[in-house]
């Protein structure tokens, strides 16, 4: 398919299927940069908005845009860390 065919829905299934895979095993980067955009924005998996689109060099589906819409931890696998305010960024206490 060239790049300015929609994509169908199975090809977004399947793209999102092979995200979650590779970022479920902890992929390498290169690894991922197979099923992502270059300039492909992440915060967390839970509920999420997606935004893909065909790449123009392949013609494969990629991901554009991973957003968050909501994120909690299941009920006995939150890190220690979550019960208290910690700027995920540095990594300690606020």
């Amino acid at each position: 398919m060239g790049p300015n065919e929609p994509l169908t829905e199975e090809e977004v299934k399947q793209l999102i299927l092979s995200f979650w895979k590779l970022d479920e095993e902890k992929a390498h980067l290169v690894d991922l940069m197979e099923v992502a955009a270059p300039d492909l924005k992440i915060r967390a998996i839970y509920s999420q908005t997606w935004k893909v689109r065909r790449s123009p060099e392949t013609g494969k589906p990629v991901v554009v845009l991973n957003h968050v819409d909501h994120m909690r931890y299941v009920d006995g696998y939150a890190p220690p860390e979550s019960k208290r305010r910690v700027d995920p960024h540095v990594g300690h206490e606020m």
